[in-house]
């Protein structure tokens, strides 16, 4: 909003507000719901909350071992393990960047929502539809009574 416009609305002029249009004379209380937001006072506690906090790099790279392991077989489970291993050695890369994380999240109120909006939304270009719904990406299954249908279920899980 220009800062023209916000001068107007904050002006006491009994002759500018007279000569407004009924749209013009609106506009304050529009204002007033723009700096608020449509939450109202939802969110004016926004600030005191504790921030996100950067977890600590050996955390991570568990999470991901346990995370990854399903997915690969034995051999190269072991190749990721040695990655991860140098990864996260002292004076390694994974020091270095976790100091950034962490002086990124002494800068900014969350260290990982503006990536976090990049990657799961704006970037993510494919039909919603399809790609996250299970029911449309999974392949399908014959059910013909309620025991193949809990057999069904728990592959899904």
């Amino acid at each position: 909003m220009s800062f023209r416009l916000l001068k107007m609305i904050s002006s006491n002029s009994k002759r500018r507000v007279r000569n407004m249009t009924a749209g013009q004379k609106q506009l304050p209380a529009l204002v007033s719901y723009h700096l608020q937001g449509p939450m109202g006072d939802m969110l004016k506690h926004q600030s005191s909350l504790p921030k996100l906090p950067v977890p600590p790099l050996n955390q991570s790279l568990q999470k991901y071992l346990k995370a990854i392991r399903p997915l690969v077989n034995d051999k190269e489970f072991k190749r990721t393990c040695g990655v991860v291993e140098e990864f996260g050695k002292r004076n390694g890369a994974g020091e270095k960047l976790q100091k950034l994380l962490e002086d990124r999240a002494k800068s900014h109120d969350s260290w990982l929502k503006e990536w976090w909006d990049c990657v799961a939304y704006l970037g993510f270009r494919e039909s919603v539809v399809i790609n996250s719904n299970p029911c449309i990406t999974h392949p399908k299954y014959p059910i013909v009574d309620e025991s193949s249908f809990i057999n069904v279920a728990n592959q899904a899980c």
